[in-house]
């Protein structure tokens, strides 16, 4: 998943409540400033990109949707490995796969804010 216009990737991500690994398309670790490598990537790495103050919220999250076996939206804060922040928009929905294990996949991307911009002609 990931749309063409550059600078604003959508990509898929899901988690094996199982074994609390995480699996990133190659465009989340884009959107992370990381390298893309094949395999999960730990869930407690994957919480610890987060702004310090917003990582309790993104648990919270993971958590309520395992255990109501629901969905989540969030936009907050991650820190990419040079240090820059960004704003980042995320869906997660919880479900049984085509193996029967539970997970929460959904979606990630750069949120961008909207700015208002008025042009006059003369």
């Amino acid at each position: 998943l990931s749309d063409a216009s550059e600078g604003d990737l959508t990509a898929a991500w899901r988690i094996d409540l199982e074994t609390g690994m995480v699996y990133w398309t190659r465009d989340v670790f884009e959107i992370h400033g990381m390298a893309f490598r094949e395999g999960p990537v730990d869930l407690t790495r994957m919480i610890s990109l987060y702004h310090p103050e917003d990582r309790e919220l993104v648990m919270n999250c993971i958590e309520e949707a395992a255990t109501r076996k629901t969905g989540f939206r969030y936009v907050l804060r991650l820190t990419t490995p040079d240090g820059h922040g960004k704003l980042v928009k995320c869906n997660g929905c919880y479900r049984i796969n085509r193996e029967g294990r539970e997970e929460i996949y959904g979606t990630f991307s750069q949120f961008q804010e909207r700015i208002r911009t008025v042009a006059v002609n003369s």
